[in-house]
């Protein structure tokens, strides 16, 4: 299960990520705002691959929907249409 596998893996630092995508998608899976507001701030490096991730799961974990604009509007910069949608998906769902 996705619970096992974050007991014996954490993404190897920046240089690693889409393991950092996966650890934020599974912190917010498994609903663990405190490990996201812990681990997703260093994360939100501006211009980077991995700042509209971040961003997103703060938005989650903060119930925040200025962060969820900001991470869509970041994917969407990045030609990242897919995951701008699924964001867009996540923060409906927050909003209700």
């Amino acid at each position: 299960t996705l619970e096992e596998r974050l007991a014996d893996w954490r993404p190897e630092g920046l240089d690693d990520v889409e393991g950092q995508v996966a650890w934020l998608n599974a912190l917010i899976a498994l609903d663990r705002r405190p490990e996201i507001e812990l681990d997703a701030p260093a994360l939100v490096l501006p211009g980077t691959y991995l700042e509209p991730f971040a961003l997103r799961a703060l938005a989650y974990a903060r119930r925040d929907a200025e962060l969820w604009q900001r991470s869509i509007a970041e994917f969407e910069a990045m030609d990242l249409d897919w995951f701008a949608a699924e964001t867009r998906k996540m923060a409906d769902a927050s909003a209700r």
